[in-house]
């Protein structure tokens, strides 16, 4: 099994160890996805008592303590 060696050339970059196979540096976090903003969603709303009328104020919140997360890492 081939595993590249770390250089200061390629730090930080995605790095490809075989034709078509690409491996992201450890510190890469990919989007938050719907799926998980959703449920971020779910459960902001759940702690609000489940009141209805605030979908849209907790999926924006959601998505920003998402996102806040996604820019930490």
């Amino acid at each position: 099994m081939f595993v590249p060696q770390k250089s200061k050339r390629n730090k930080g970059k995605v790095v490809s160890l075989q034709p078509g196979v690409l491996i992201a540096p450890k510190s890469f976090q990919p989007m938050p996805s719907h799926e998980q903003i959703s449920l971020r969603a779910y459960k902001t709303y759940q702690r609000g008592g489940c009141a209805d009328g605030s979908d849209q104020q907790d999926w924006l919140q959601a998505e920003r303590e998402m996102f806040a997360i996604h820019r930490s890492c």
